[in-house]
């Protein structure tokens, strides 16, 4: 899976242009904007393939988007661009069903569901990057050493109950970056109320800047993979 794509020049300058105030309506479906910006990513990351399958997912996605803009009577400049572009995508898509012969025999449809997967094998994360705090240089000696005893219990057990993907620390930088979180939730106020249990959060050693992320599902894996390539360590006396 090429991931650079959904982090070309083209892309993040779609997102700019295209990333127009929203008005929902009231009702409870028409409220929910993280979908609008699934798709919106799923698009703009598909629509200039040369692969049929890629443009039919970008084709896909922007039906939905459109449907739901219509019916939710949403104001957002991406909808006149998809409905002006959308007929000249639709003449090069490939057939909606595969012929026979054709299907994919590696997709595993259960660990796709089992995982939250969407059809290109993504969902959506909130990426956390934890920057020096301002408490940071006032904090030492065993007080130090029990909010990051905390700090990577904090962490083994987001991971344990499945909402956190990935954790680790940068190495020395100038941008003052000292971790990084990867969180198994869709939006940045459900990571908001992970990252606050953090010890070191607490204690200002650590600042969070959340957000959200679109990547591989198989993301989930990750800890269990980890698990299986840990060499154990010898037990203190």
């Amino acid at each position: 899976m090429q991931y650079g794509s959904l982090l070309s020049t083209a892309l993040v300058t779609a997102l700019v242009v295209f990333g127009a105030s929203t008005t929902f309506g009231q009702s409870e479906s028409c409220s929910n904007a993280e979908d609008f910006r699934s798709w919106r990513v799923i698009i703009l990351s598909n629509y200039q393939s040369t692969k049929l399958d890629e443009k039919q997912i970008a084709i896909d996605a922007a039906k939905k988007f459109i449907q739901k803009a219509d019916r939710c009577k949403v104001k957002d400049d991406f909808v006149p661009w998809l409905k002006k572009r959308l007929p000249d995508w639709e003449k090069g898509a490939p057939p909606t069903k595969a012929s026979p012969g054709q299907a994919d025999t590696q997709y595993d449809a259960a660990l796709a569901a089992k995982l939250n997967a969407d059809e290109r094998g993504m969902k959506m994360f909130v990426m956390c990057i934890l920057k020096t705090g301002p408490k940071d240089s006032e904090i030492k000696g065993k007080e130090r050493e029990d909010i990051f005893a905390g700090h990577f219990a904090n962490i083994n057990n987001l991971a344990e109950q499945g909402k956190l993907a990935v954790a680790g620390p940068f190495e020395k930088n100038q941008r003052a970056y000292r971790g990084l979180y990867i969180f198994n939730v869709p939006t940045i106020e459900e990571a908001e109320k992970l990252v606050v249990l953090d010890p070191a959060v607490k204690a200002g050693i650590f600042v969070p800047e959340l957000t959200l992320w679109y990547g591989s599902a198989a993301m989930m894996t990750i800890n269990d993979v980890h698990k299986r390539i840990t060499r154990p360590q010898p037990k203190a006396n």
